[in-house]
This record gives C-alpha cells, structure tokens and sequence, in this order.
C-alpha cells in the first residue's frame, strides 16, 4: 500500500502543476487580447497616413480576407498536414503579396538577405561560433552578414562608389560566392517550421490568441511596407540623407544636417535599395 500511495503522489503533483500551467496560459492569453486593442490604440496615428494610401472598402476587405484566414486557420490546426503547412502557407502568402506590389523591391530585399546570410554564415563557421539549426542560427548569421555589408558599403561610399552595377556585382558575387553556406538556409528554416508546428499541437488559448495578434499584425506590416514611409524621423533624417547619397554616389554630407555626417549602417543599406529599386526597397 505505501508502494502504491508513493505512486500516486507525483500523478496528484502533476495535475496541480499541469492546472497551474494552464492556468498561467490562460492569464498571458487575456493579458495579451488586452495588450491588443491598447497597442492599437497607440500606435493608430502613425499607421493612419498609411492607411490614407487605400480606400476604406479595400482596407475592409483585406480585414476580412485576414480575418477569415485566421478563423480558417484556427479550426483547420487540428489537422495534421494543416499545421505542417501554416508556415509556409503563411510565409509564401506575405512574399507573394509584396512581390505583387513591390517586385522589385522584394527581390532586392531578398538578394540583400542572402547575401548577408551566406556571408554571415561563412563568417561565423570559420570564428568557430556553432548555433544549432533554427531562428538563432538564422538570426546570429544575417546580423554578422548585415555588419560585413554595411561596412563594405561605407567604404564604396568613402570611394564614390555607390553605382547600381557596383551594387549589382557585390551582391551577384556574395550570392554565388556563398552559395554553399546560403543552401543550409533551408535546415534552419524546416528547424523553424518544425518548432512551429510543436508550439501549435498544444492548442491552449495562449496559440489561439497568438494567431489572432498574428493575423492583426501580419495585416498591419503588410501595409506599412507596401506604402510610403512617412514618419517624422524618415523624412526629416534617414531619407535625405538616401538620396543624397544616391544622387552623389557616394557619402557625401548635407551641410545643412549635422546627422548626414555621420552616416550609420541603416543610412548605406537603404541607399544599395533606393539605387537598385526606389523607396520602397
């Protein structure tokens, strides 16, 4: 009997602890449909000049498309083949969207990401830093990429050297020159996906709230980067900036802004968009 009464224990243990679990899910799910609205709330100005960019009956179809996706999504995810291909159904939907109305500007982007990711890469196996498969993995080598770049940028820019065919021939070579670290891209992001799918089979509220704020902000980004930035910070700083760059290829100061003088990675990177695809890369 006290063999058995010792069994017994940790099962009681684990409910409770299983019912606190839950519980704590249940109280961040709320905290987050609350956080919701607030956020919205806060950040409705800004995105309101995005907005202007449509007409209110295509801003309410597109509400409605996302938010009958994310219901769809919601009751679907009990289906096995349907939570192994919500990400990248999800993905694709977003860069076949930007590639409808930003083409160029997509495919720069992307060139942009390769290239920092294979060179990050390279560079992080031969400085013996390991990251297992995943979002770290993805993340540790794009910023160490995105650094490379940006201070090869700042020194075409010190040599006048911010031509289209220059930018062209830097990412041509680093996509072809890192081909072989770019193609394990594909490990990190099954390793993603494969994290993606644990987190849905649990179907707590916590997952279902998550699609929900997903939807919102996968709606809310898309609009924001299919239209015009026109932030205080953008037009009066970083965007001046770009296209005085542009038009003297190369880092040229505006005597009339001190911030021009000392041009950060942002400043390079955006100048390599706007000359191959505009503002909107």
């Amino acid at each position: 009997m006290r063999n058995l009464e010792s069994l017994e224990a940790p099962s009681t243990s684990q409910s409770r602890l299983s019912f606190r679990l839950r519980g704590g899910r249940r109280l961040a799910a709320s905290g987050w449909l609350v956080w919701l609205p607030i956020a919205l709330a806060l950040t409705w100005k800004p995105y309101r000049n995005h907005f202007a960019h449509f007409r209110i009956e295509s801003i309410l179809w597109m509400a409605l498309l996302t938010l009958a996706a994310v219901v769809a999504c919601h009751y679907l995810m009990r289906w096995p083949i349907v939570r192994a291909s919500a990400l990248p159904v999800l993905a694709g939907s977003g860069l076949t969207g930007l590639l409808i109305f930003e083409p160029w500007a997509t495919l720069v982007t992307l060139a942009v990401l390769l290239a920092c990711y294979g060179g990050g890469r390279f560079a992080r196996e031969h400085a013996g830093l390991s990251a297992p498969p995943g979002p770290e993995e993805i993340a540790l080598s794009a910023g160490l990429g995105f650094a490379g770049l940006s201070l090869a940028l700042f020194w075409l820019g010190i040599l006048t050297l911010f031509r289209p065919i220059v930018f062209v021939v830097l990412l041509a070579s680093a996509c072809f020159g890192f081909r072989h670290q770019i193609k394990q891209l594909w490990a990190s992001c099954q390793s993603l996906r494969r994290s993606f799918v644990s987190v849905l089979e649990e179907r707590d509220a916590a997952v279902s709230v998550g699609v929900v704020l997903g939807g919102a902000f996968l709606l809310i980004g898309f609009i924001a980067l299919i239209t015009p930035a026109l932030g205080p910070d953008f037009l009066q700083f970083h965007l001046p900036n770009v296209q005085h760059f542009t038009a003297e290829q190369g880092l040229a100061p505006l005597p009339f802004q001190d911030y021009s003088y000392y041009p950060q990675g942002v400043e390079v990177l955006m100048t390599l968009g706007n000359s191959l695809a505009g503002q909107a890369a």
